[in-house]
């Protein structure tokens, strides 16, 4: 568990609550496009656990929805896109991912890229990330 500060408990207790969230894929705050984040975790397997990783199970999953920053999503950050672009939600880059509210976060998630899918006519990217990848 992890120990939050004052002004944090603070917001979490007030009656009116904003969301935060803070997202940064392969070092780049990418907060502002995130329309919906998902994190899923799983406390057991059925794997033994020198093969967790290696069979690429894990505790906790993310899953996000990118939208485009001035064109759409899928031409900034799909497998054909400029590497400019690309690269930061390529399969293997780093994932850090806080949630909290009022201005205030803690760390939720740390992993890396798994995969990104792309709908045509769309204007989504979806990102999922795997920790421990």
């Amino acid at each position: 568990m992890q120990n939050s500060d004052e002004t944090l408990a603070a917001a979490l207790a007030a009656t009116e609550r904003i969301p935060a969230h803070s997202t940064r894929l392969g070092g780049r705050e990418m907060g502002g496009q995130v329309q919906s984040w998902k994190v899923e975790r799983a406390y057991s397997t059925d794997l033994p656990e020198a093969l967790r990783a290696f069979s690429g199970s894990a505790s906790a999953q993310l899953e996000l929805s990118l939208g485009g920053s001035g064109a759409p999503a899928p031409r900034l950050y799909s497998a054909w896109s400029a590497r400019g672009s690309g690269d930061v939600v390529r399969p293997g880059q780093s994932v850090v991912h806080a949630a909290g509210a009022n201005d205030r976060t803690v760390p939720a998630f740390r992993g890396a890229v798994r995969s990104r899918t792309a709908a045509s006519g769309s204007d989504t990217v979806t990102v999922q990330a795997l920790d421990g990848a």
